[in-house]
């Protein structure tokens, strides 16, 4: 107790209290004696005013909670503080009247965690709920309530009860059965729980049936009352294969699996399937052991007697072998191992886009099955529940495949003995934004463009109907046949083009518009026509922290190639790519050139934004 010295002096010092004219002797022995029981014996003469004049001096001296009379008896409470614990219960009652907390953690072989703890005026609440009673309230509603405890040591009151998130349990696993020697199960189907009971000691542990519960037998869901009748069949051999949340006790799944018994001379043998994937094989060559930790740490090993088949001996055993083996459950020797895998599958994959890329197509999309003209024949492809979809490309369900069939290029994996698609991949193909064609002839002039486009138009204005045929002035108005104006020719396309990224500017996006028109207006657009590129531009651009720009020269004009009657006597074609970009990086600045107009002059410009 601290400061013991001082609290055996001020006993001493009052060793005779006159209080009322009522004299009280206690001895330095006496006092001495009793304190470490925490008792002195006042035989009857302090009465309350002596309790009052004592605990004053004494309170000042040692660290006590408390002094009362209790009969003849003076009791001294010790204030005693220990270490402030933190722990998260994932597993707790809450005794609202009594003002209480009881935790529990325990796994199938110990109890790791039983406490009751205190909740006082004192504690904090953070979460949900402000006091006990909200706590019980949540806790009813939601089991999964999970809440931080801090508490004292020794006096466990609670000073911080604290919310926090699920965090995901990683789940424990039993294998048990009368298959396996002193294993044991109980199902009370009314109750929906497990009894588990294992070893020569018979540890126990009780587990939960949910509405969430899976409950299997080779391979088919089963109800819990046709589990209980095939444990409690006669005669049966049998293995569980057990999986639950450790926290809550809760079963996730619970498999019988048939135990095949073969008569031996020296009584039976076992015979069980391990699969590469279903369960994991410790394989330990050098001492011939092959362990299985799902099956309760199930090992047998390799004797002299042991046959293999498929495989000469535990070398040979690799990441795609499955085992058949047969085995002594009572000495754990191997009798048999057959090894085989699974039929080599060919996968094939192909590219379909309908712009160049490749000499495919989709052709149509219809009840989980896509059609694909490959070179003019047609190749039929099937999805199931085992198809991938890339999350990070365009599709992410079968349906998604129609909606950009005309406008991606897709990666299709799939298996050529049943032409079943294991893995898609969609990507977005480049588009060309609102290029503009302008025609400044030097005198009135009919003018016919056609445009070879490798990809496809999906937009043009006036519309595209094999070229544009057009009056030009030089002033740049255009009439078509039926006299309508137009101040220049309009199209948009997607195309299977890679453009070159290497070389170029890397811009603030606030800095879009200044850049824009100075290089513009040095590549030599005029301002009427920089300001319509700009306008059309700035507002998919100023807002990206970067910008990374670039300007296209003989990719784009080879991937859109122009023929225009007359022939002109000057073109310049400006064709800008962009990519967004979160930080700066460094680039090889891009050398600009100019352009000069001379005579029949053409000018276009266009975009398009690298994804």
């Amino acid at each position: 107790m601290k400061n013991l010295k001082k609290l055996m002096a001020g006993l001493i010092a009052i060793s005779m209290v006159t209080t009322m004219g009522v004299s009280t002797f206690v001895s330095a022995e006496e006092t001495q004696k009793t304190f470490y029981t925490g008792d002195v014996n006042l035989d009857g003469k302090v009465n309350t005013l002596d309790l009052l004049s004592l605990k004053k001096m004494l309170l000042g001296l040692a660290d006590l909670q408390e002094m009362y009379i209790d009969g003849d008896t003076l009791k001294l409470i010790e204030k005693i503080q220990g270490e402030e614990v933190t722990i998260k219960a994932t597993k707790y009652t809450v005794d609202v009247e009594n003002s209480t907390i009881h935790i529990t953690q325990q796994d199938f072989e110990e109890v790791l965690l039983d406490i009751t703890v205190k909740v006082t005026d004192n504690t904090t609440f953070t979460g949900v709920f402000s006091n006990l009673e909200e706590l019980a309230e949540e806790l009813e509603a939601n089991p999964s309530t999970f809440i931080e405890i801090k508490y004292d040591s020794v006096t466990k009151e609670v000073s911080e009860i604290n919310q926090i998130a699920y965090e995901p349990v990683e789940l424990a696993t039993i294998f048990t059965g009368n298959a396996l020697y002193e294993n044991y199960v109980y199902i009370n189907v009314e109750e929906k729980t497990v009894h588990h009971e294992f070893g020569v000691e018979l540890t126990e542990i009780d587990l939960n049936i949910t509405d969430d519960t899976e409950i299997i037998s080779n391979g088919e869901s089963i109800t819990l009352e046709e589990l209980s009748n095939l444990i409690y069949a006669d005669d049966y051999e049998y293995a569980v294969l057990i999986k639950y949340n450790p926290n809550t006790n809760d079963i996730t799944e619970l498999s019988i699996l048939d135990v095949m018994l073969i008569p031996t001379d020296d009584g039976y043998t076992r015979a069980i399937t391990l699969k590469h994937g279903q369960y994991e094989l410790l394989i330990n060559s050098q001492d011939g052991l092959i362990t299985v930790p799902e099956l309760d740490n199930l090992r047998v090993r390799v004797t002299e007697d042991t046959t293999f088949e498929g495989i000469t001996s535990l070398n040979d055993i690799d990441e795609t072998t499955h085992l058949d083996i047969t085995y002594n459950p009572y000495n754990e020797s191997l009798v048999k191992v057959s090894a085989w895998k699974d039929p080599e599958i060919n996968y094939e994959t192909i590219w379909v886009s309908s712009y160049g890329a490749t000499n495919t197509n989709i052709v149509s999309v219809i009840d989980n099955t896509i059609v694909i003209d490959v070179d003019g024949e047609q190749l039929t492809l099937t999805v199931d529940d085992n198809t991938a979809y890339d999350y990070t490309s365009l599709v992410q369900s079968f349906e998604d495949i129609e909606e950009y069939m005309n406008c991606a290029e897709f990666e299709i994996t799939y298996n050529a003995d049943t032409n079943v698609i294991t893995n898609i991949n969609a990507y977005e193909l480049p588009t060309c934004d609102k290029p503009v064609i302008y025609l400044y002839p030097t005198e009135e002039t009919e003018v016919n463009v056609l445009l070879d486009l490798n990809g496809e138009l999906t937009c043009t204005y006036p519309k595209y109907e094999n070229g544009w045929s057009v009056i030009a002035e030089p002033d740049g108005t255009l009439y078509d046949q039926d006299g309508n104006e137009y101040y220049c020719l309009y199209w948009e396309g997607i195309q299977n083009v890679e453009y070159d990224m290497s070389k170029g500017f890397v811009v603030k996006g606030e800095d879009t518009a200044d850049f824009l028109r100075e290089k513009l207006l040095y590549m030599g657009l005029t301002p009427k026509e920089a300001q319509e590129f700009i306008i059309y531009w700035l507002p998919k651009m100023e807002n990206n922290e970067y910008n990374l720009i670039t300007f296209q020269d003989d990719i784009y004009t080879e991937n859109a190639k122009l023929d225009i009657t007359p022939t002109p006597d000057s073109m310049l074609r400006i064709f800008m790519a962009y990519e967004p970009l979160d930080n700066y990086i460094e680039i090889e600045e891009q050398e600009l050139s100019t352009f000069e107009r001379t005579g029949f002059s053409v000018v276009e410009w266009g975009g398009t934004e690298i994804k």
